[in-house]
C-alpha cells in the first residue's frame, strides 16, 4: 500500500497498520486520513473498541532518522519504544467514572518492511511469550498465584478489573448502581439504569476452568433417536424455543405502532447460548493441535491432507448445540491459547454481512498458521421448519515450509424448529485444496445416495482425495460423489461417522473414543474488546434473562448508530473528495 508524507507526496511502503501483536490493538475499522492544513495524518476511530467515537490526530515523521522519544509504557522492554519520533504525542482518554487516565502512546516503527502504528493500552495489555520460547506443556505451566498466572513459564499479571462491586449492599451480580457501565464496555459512558444494571465481571479463577471434553459431557443434551440423528433431550433447551415467531410477531407490532420499526426486534435471550459467535467458530477446532503436530513433523503433502481431512471431521460433533449463539458486535475479539502452546486471536471485521476472522500459530515445534475469515450465514426451509447453518468462506493451513492447504467448512442443519423432533445434523460438503500439488479432497455428510455400505447412517459421511487441475471450487450443493464433477485420478477412499470414526483407505485417522480435544483457555488479560465483557452474554450466564434482554437491545442500538456514524463519514470522505489511506 502506498501512503503519503507531510508534504502530501506518495511514498511507497507495506502496508499501514495497528499492530495486533501483544494486545497492541484498537479495532480494525479505522481510517487514516492525511490533513492538508496540518500536515499531518488524523485517526478517526468509528465504532472502534478501544477509544469508541473519540477522534486522535497526530503526525507522522518525514525522516526516518528523526529524534526519538522514550515510551511512557513502564517497563517495557519494546525496542519500537527508541523508535518513536518527538512529533507524535500521547493523548489521554479521560476515564470518567473512576476519574483515572489512560493513555495511548502512538508508536512509529521505522524497519525495512514499512511502518507499523502501534497502540499501547499502559498498565493492561500483558506482553506474550514469542513462540520460540513456548515451553512443553505441564501443570507448572498453569498456575494461578495471586494477582499473576504462571504461562507456560511465565508470570502475567491478571487482570481484576470489574470483578469486585463498586458500592456496599448491592443485589447479586451488579457491579455499580451509580454508573451505567463497567470500564470495558463497548458503550461509552451510559447512564444508570435499574432496568440495565451493569454486571460484574466474572473472575479469572472461573472463566479459567477446564471445559469438558468427554463426549458424553459435550453432547450430554442430546441422544441418538431411531433415525440416527442427535435428538434434544434436553427439556429446559426445548421449552425455551417454543414461542419465538409469535414472540417476533408481538415484537414487530409493537415496534410499528411506536414507530421503531422492523429493524430494532430484538430476537429473545432465551433461545440464545451464553456464547460468542467466536466461541463456537472456535469449539470446531478443538483438535487443531492433535492433527497439526502430526502434519508438520511429515514432508508428505498427501499425508498432510489426510490430517487435515481428520482434523474438519472429528471437531464437529463440538459445536453442537440447538441454542443460538450471540452475533460478535463490531471490533469484537478473543484471545486465548491451547495447552500445548498453541495461540488463538479472533475478531468480527464485519457487521453486515457477519464476518470473523482468526489466526491460529501453533508453537515453534510444529510453527503452523491456520487462518480465514468466515461468513456466518442462515437458510431457512421447509416452511420455516429447517434451519441451514454455514461457515462460508475459505480456510487456510499454512506449513513452515510454505506448504497452503485451504479447506472449507461443511453445513449444520437444525430441525424441527416449528413442529417435530428437534435435531442437529452435518450435511453438505467439506473440501479441501491444494494447489500447489493439484491435490483435492472432498467429503459428502449424510450422502443421499452412498457409494458404501456403511454410510448409510445420517451421521455418516464418505468422501474421496483426488487429483485435479480444475481451478474452480467444487460447488456445495453436492448430494453424493456421483455428483463430484472434478476428478481426474482417485487416490484414497474417505468415509465414517462423525461420533465415531475416520478411515482412509481402511486406515483409521481418528476414533472418537481414544481422542481428547483440546479446549481454549482465557488470557489472564485480555482486550477491553473481548467477548467476555458483553453485558447481555454475562447478564444471560447469571441466568438473569431480563437484564440481558435489555443490554441485548442497547448493544444493537449502538451497532446501529455506529453504522450510521461510517456511513455519514464515507460520504462526506466522497464529497469532500479528501486524500485518505484506509487501515
Amino acid at each position: 500500500m502506498s501512503r503519503m508524507d507531510a508534504s502530501g507526496e506518495l511514498i511507497s511502503r507495506n502496508s499501514l497498520k495497528l499492530d495486533h501483536n501483544n494486545g497492541d490493538y484498537c479495532g480494525h475499522n479505522e481510517d487514516l486520513q492525511y490533513n492538508e492544513d496540518e500536515r499531518g495524518y488524523e485517526v478517526n476511530f468509528l465504532g472502534g473498541n478501544l477509544l469508541k467515537s473519540k477522534f486522535i490526530s497526530f503526525k507522522l515523521p518525514t525522516q526516518q532518522n528523526e529524534s526519538s522519544s522514550e515510551s511512557e509504557d513502564e517497563g517495557s522492554n519494546d525496542v519500537s519504544a527508541s523508535l518513536v519520533p518527538s512529533s507524535i504525542e500521547s493523548k489521554k482518554i479521560s476515564d470518567l467514572h473512576k476519574n483515572r487516565n489512560r493513555k495511548i502512546n502512538w508508536l512509529w516503527n521505522q524497519g525495512r518492511s514499512g511502518g507499523t502504528v502501534q497502540v499501547k493500552r499502559v498498565g493492561m495489555a500483558a506482553k506474550g511469550r514469542a513462540h520460540g520460547d513456548i515451553i512443553p506443556s505441564s501443570p507448572k505451566n498453569f498456575q494461578i498465584d495471586g494477582d499473576t498466572f504462571i504461562l507456560f513459564g511465565r508470570k502475567l499479571p491478571i487482570d481484576r478489573e470489574g470483578q469486585e462491586p463498586l458500592e456496599d449492599d448491592l443485589p447479586e451480580f451488579v457491579y455499580s448502581e451509580e454508573y451505567g457501565t463497567a470500564e470495558y464496555s463497548f458503550l461509552e459512558n451510559d447512564t444508570y439504569s435499574n432496568k440495565s444494571p451493569p454486571p460484574l465481571y466474572f473472575e479469572f479463577e472461573e472463566i479459567n476452568k477446564p471445559k469438558p471434553t468427554d463426549k458424553d459431557e459435550v453432547l450430554q443434551a442430546f441422544k441418538l433417536n431411531d433415525k440416527g440423528y442427535l435428538e434434544c433431550h434436553d427439556q429446559k433447551i426445548k421449552e425455551s424455543n417454543k414461542g419465538v415467531i409469535p414472540y417476533v410477531l408481538k415484537e414487530l407490532a409493537k415496534n410499528v405502532l411506536t414507530g421503531k420499526g422492523v429493524v430494532s426486534i430484538s430476537l429473545p435471550v432465551r433461545i440464545f447460548q451464553p456464547k460468542s459467535l467466536l466461541e463456537r467458530i472456535l469449539d470446531a477446532c478443538s483438535f487443531v493441535p492433535t492433527f497439526f503436530k502430526k502434519a508438520c513433523k511429515t514432508n508428505d503433502e498427501l499425508l498432510r491432507m489426510k490430517y487435515i481431512l481428520a482434523f474438519i471431521v472429528s471437531g464437529m460433533y463440538m459445536s453442537a448445540d440447538l441454542r443460538k449463539p450471540f452475533n460478535p458486535i463490531l471490533g469484537e475479539t478473543l484471545e486465548g491459547y491451547f495447552k500445548d502452546g498453541t495461540r488463538i486471536y479472533m475478531e468480527h471485521i464485519s457487521h453486515h454481512p457477519p464476518i470473523s476472522s482468526y489466526l491460529i500459530e501453533g508453537p515453534a515445534e510444529y510453527a503452523f498458521k491456520m487462518y480465514g475469515a468466515v461468513e456466518f450465514k442462515g437458510s431457512i426451509k421447509n416452511k420455516g421448519n429447517v434451519l441451514n447453518i454455514f461457515f462460508e468462506g475459505a480456510n487456510y493451513v499454512e506449513f513452515p515450509d510454505g506448504h497452503l492447504i485451504e479447506f472449507h467448512y461443511p453445513t449444520t442443519r437444525v430441525s424441527g424448529l416449528m413442529w417435530g423432533e428437534r435435531t442437529v445434523n452435518i450435511e453438505g460438503t467439506g473440501i479441501l485444496i491444494d494447489h500447489d500439488h493439484d491435490t483435492r479432497g472432498i467429503v459428502v455428510f449424510n450422502p443421499e445416495s452412498p457409494e458404501f455400505d456403511v454410510t448409510t447412517e445420517p451421521t455418516s459421511f464418505e468422501g474421496l482425495i483426488y487429483t485435479s487441475e480444475s481451478k474452480e471450487l467444487q460447488k456445495k450443493k453436492i448430494a453424493s460423489l456421483k455428483d463430484v464433477t472434478d476428478i481426474e485420478e482417485e487416490i484414497c477412499d474417505v468415509w465414517g461417522n462423525v461420533l465415531e470414526e475416520l478411515l482412509i483407505d481402511n486406515e483409521k485417522f481418528w476414533e472418537i473414543d481414544s481422542y481428547t480435544p483440546y479446549r481454549c483457555f482465557p488470557m489472564p488479560t485480555s482486550l477491553p474488546s473481548d467477548c467476555r465483557y458483553r453485558e447481555d452474554l454475562l447478564w444471560l450466564q447469571y441466568d438473569n434473562l431480563k437484564y440481558s434482554q435489555e443490554w441485548k437491545g442497547k448493544l444493537e442500538v449502538q451497532q446501529r448508530h455506529d453504522k450510521k456514524m461510517r456511513l455519514n463519514c464515507e460520504k462526506a470522505r466522497k464529497k469532500k473528495k479528501t486524500k485518505f489511506v484506509g487501515v
